[in-house]
């Protein structure tokens, strides 16, 4: 018996042989590197893997997590503010001691090679001061990738610190960096 040698054949015997060389090179570029390297910590120029901002700061650094009811029953009050409904989360931010002018602030960043600078674009909520016993709940949209909310405040040493919001790659979680 003869291999059929139709044209209609060709054409999807050819497109057979594309398709089977296009998912060959998919799955080669999809694969992960060999080498690994230490994740940098963030400075003013941030890499796009940030790390999370140190918990054991003293200078009335503040904290955020997602506003749990649990998390919520431990204050008889909050301060609030809705960012966005559309897909959004609810996140606390709470300090140790009180902070002065604080801001939930808009980002904006640049490329500096492999680095992102970010910087404030606009202020969407100010309190005068964020207190132990009154944290602040802002129901927001956090994109799994570049943050685009932030906050701002004056620490004990009267130098205004800027923080970005991101998630955690890892597990999820939502964080805080300084830039």
């Amino acid at each position: 018996m003869k291999p059929l040698k139709t044209p209609l054949f060709s054409k999807v015997r050819n497109a057979f042989a594309l398709a089977i060389l296009i998912a060959l090179l998919c799955t080669a570029c999809a694969a992960p590197a060999a080498t690994t390297s230490p994740e940098p910590t963030p400075t003013a120029s941030t890499p796009s893997s940030p790390t999370p901002a140190s918990d054991d700061s003293d200078d009335g650094a503040v904290k955020v997590d997602y506003a749990t009811d649990k998390l919520l029953r431990k204050y008889d009050s909050v301060e609030r503010f809705t960012d966005t409904r559309m897909d959004s989360s609810s996140v606390i931010f709470m300090a140790d001691t009180a902070v002065k002018d604080f801001k939930f602030i808009e980002l904006g960043f640049e490329e500096d090679g492999p680095q992102l600078k970010f910087h404030e674009t606009a202020v969407l909520y100010a309190l005068d001061e964020l207190s132990p016993s009154k944290p602040l709940v802002v129901e927001t949209l956090l994109p799994e990738t570049i943050p685009t909310r932030g906050i701002s405040y004056v620490d004990a040493s009267n130098q205004t610190r800027y923080f970005a919001i991101a998630l955690s790659g890892q597990d999820g979680s939502v964080f805080i960096f300084e830039f």
